[in-house]
């Protein structure tokens, strides 16, 4: 528009020119009361405001994103749970009684090069290890899946080494629906970033932002 701008009047309401990026013939949308200069203009400052919008709007897109991505995990755990009941109440009346045997409520616990790492067993223990965790923390979960809540504890100490994450990131890849597959993707965020919506079922988050890794699911050695 700026090349023929000395060319076009006011009053007109589109224009066909070429674009000589590539030599094909364009419509543009002009406003009638201004010239080709001031319209070129107002394309300009348009353009320079959708750039400076787009890390938000690309933020946000990713934050709806998560959101999605964790209601549907979240409705899959309810099904999941609700299956399991069903199956559970049908065989009560065949399950033998077992005196002094300890409830599961503790996580799994590891440690990596002197790293504690948290291992959630159920959705409400993932919901226990969130909520006690740092903010500088670090936490994982087998990406778009059903599966375990990781804590990798700071302790105060500098940076996690990239090998505790990787280790702690195929922790979360094992203990997940996604443990049978040969490479999985596990979300890796700071627990500042990582939210429960108000009223949401246990397990269920959502992340304001996080990295991702691709590893194979296994057992870490502590060490």
């Amino acid at each position: 528009l700026m090349i023929y701008q000395h060319e076009l009047p006011k009053k007109l309401h589109e224009v066909t020119v070429k674009d000589p990026s590539t030599d094909q013939e364009v419509t543009i949308l002009l406003d009638p009361s201004k010239n080709g200069l001031e319209n070129a203009q107002a394309f300009y400052e348009r353009a320079k405001r959708l750039r400076r919008g787009r890390p938000r709007v690309e933020q946000k897109l990713k934050r709806l994103q998560g959101e999605v991505r964790a209601l549907r995990e979240g409705l899959t755990q309810v099904e999941n749970s609700e299956a399991m009941s069903d199956r559970a109440a049908a065989l009560l009346p065949t399950l033998p009684k077992r005196k002094n045997e300890p409830a599961a409520t503790s996580p799994r616990v590891h440690s990596i090069d002197g790293y504690t790492v948290q291992v959630g067993k159920n959705a409400r223990q993932n919901d226990v290890i969130l909520r006690t965790a740092r903010p500088d923390d670090l936490w994982l979960h087998a990406r778009g899946v059903p599966g375990s809540h990781v804590i990798v504890r700071r302790h105060g100490l500098a940076d996690i080494p990239q090998e505790v994450i990787v280790a702690a990131a195929r922790l979360a890849a094992l203990h997940s629906k996604a443990r049978r597959e040969q490479r999985v993707e596990v979300s890796v965020a700071q627990v500042k970033h990582v939210h429960k919506p108000k009223g949401a079922p246990p397990g269920l988050v959502i992340l304001a932002q996080e990295d991702t890794l691709t590893v194979e699911p296994s057992l870490s050695e502590e060490r």
